[in-house]
């Protein structure tokens, strides 16, 4: 029987966090869940919504055997908000930055972010505040920037 983990609001939606199921493919088990409960399977069903087997994030259909964890994933908050990017060869506080973009929010459980070095041409610093780009992006988008 497959290992089956549900977090976030996934959980709270079954009533359930974990347990094991028998299921030969994750497509069969998506449906078995939402037959279960109606809610579960609209709640797998919504874009963002993901599944980890063994750890490694997987798209499509998948078989599934008696070793197999499956973890069901929440959408991510915030996708559906614009993304703020700032680039900055000027000094800044980090710790403002990041106060400034919490703003009280509840639902905030964790931020990551960058704060360095990328790439750097002599005698110029890049500073970053990072969510959610990818690295090599900020050194092109920097000099984008610079020219203009």
């Amino acid at each position: 029987m497959a290992r089956i983990l549900l977090f976030g609001r996934l959980s709270d939606v079954a009533g359930w966090r974990e347990r094991e199921v028998e299921s030969p493919f994750l497509s069969a088990l998506r449906g078995q869940l939402g037959a279960e409960r109606a809610r579960l399977g609209d709640a797998l069903a919504v874009p963002g919504a993901q599944v980890a087997l063994d750890q490694v994030i997987v798209r499509g259909d998948a078989p599934l055997n008696a070793a197999t964890e499956a973890a069901f994933l929440p959408p991510m908050r915030g996708a559906e908000r614009a993304m703020t990017v700032r680039l900055t060869f000027e000094p800044f506080d980090p710790g403002a930055l990041l106060t400034e973009f919490c703003g009280g929010r509840a639902e905030v459980g964790a931020v990551a972010t960058f704060t360095g070095i990328a790439r750097a041409e002599a005698g110029a610093a890049l500073g970053a505040l990072r969510c959610g780009r990818p690295s090599a992006a900020l050194p092109r988008e920097a000099r984008g920037r610079r020219k203009r």
